[in-house]
């Protein structure tokens, strides 16, 4: 069997690919609305070096921007060689200790405070539903932005600042 890749390049077989998807029904995420955003996506989580379907599943648009997980975050960061450990993770505090390859640390502490003081806490909501994933997805996101900003290229937990040149997006059985 061959091997055929789909490069960047052919914008055409990737807008079938995601024309495809868009007609795949109930396989895609709610918050993907056509076949451009599945494209988005993809290309987005191609840049990191994430595969089609694992983009699709953990990078979202949020107001025309590309954010992500914060579990796809940790992945990304323990793949590139970044200790990841949780000290706190609770409803009301998360602390999360980043060691980087080189021996240098970073701790970030997301707790009700913070949250509050960002006019995240109370109300309505995932903030009141969900606390403890809320804060360890805020506490994920700001030690990235602040520490390993490498890996997610220098990005925000709500975007993604495209900088690595996009090679391949992936492969399939001709």
């Amino acid at each position: 069997m061959s091997e055929a890749m789909v490069k960047a390049s052919d914008l055409d077989g990737l807008m079938r690919v995601a024309d495809m998807l868009g007609k795949a029904g109930p396989m895609l995420p709610a918050h993907i609305k056509s076949p451009g955003e599945a494209l988005a996506v993809i290309m987005a989580g191609a840049e990191l070096g994430i595969p089609p379907m694992a983009s699709l599943r953990g990078i979202h648009l949020v107001k025309g921007k590309v954010g992500m997980d914060y579990s796809l975050m940790i992945g990304l960061m323990r793949r590139a060689g970044y200790g990841v450990q949780w000290v706190t993770k609770s409803a009301t505090r998360c602390e999360l200790l980043l060691t980087h390859r080189d021996g240098t640390t970073h701790a970030e502490v997301w707790d009700v405070e913070r949250a509050k003081k960002a006019g995240l806490w109370g109300g309505a909501g995932s903030w009141s539903n969900y606390p403890e994933a809320m804060l360890t997805a805020r506490c994920t996101s700001s030690a990235a932005r602040a520490f390993a900003g490498d890996v997610l290229a220098g990005g925000k937990d709500a975007e993604i600042a495209f900088r690595r040149p996009l090679r391949y997006l992936w492969t399939e059985d001709a």
